[in-house]
């Protein structure tokens, strides 16, 4: 059995969001290239003899307006697309609830 290991992939701009201590930071290029390296650390370099990595939070979850968890995002596609959407090749995928 894998077990699976999670990195936060999410940008942390706002103090006061609940989750900043969980993140890499606020910087996309920073949070980008921890969480590839986290993510090849974990699952190995053939991807068969690590364990599985799953990102969270969701794309723009840490965007959230005010801080709070569950709370509207306002993001334009641009920002989404250049700043929040990470590569990292973690194999997978993160659960959803409502």
């Amino acid at each position: 059995m894998q077990l699976a290991l999670s990195p936060l992939m999410d940008l942390v701009r706002d103090p006061r969001w609940g989750r900043v201590h969980e993140s890499y930071g606020e910087d996309p290029e920073l949070v980008a290239r921890f969480a590839v390296a986290f993510v090849s650390g974990v699952q190995g370099p053939d991807g068969a003899t690590g364990v599985l990595a799953t990102g969270k939070h969701f794309l723009g979850y840490g965007a959230s307006e005010g801080g709070l968890n569950k709370a509207v995002t306002q993001l334009g596609r641009r920002a989404l697309t250049d700043e929040y959407a990470l590569r990292s090749g973690a194999r997978s995928p993160r659960p959803g609830w409502a």
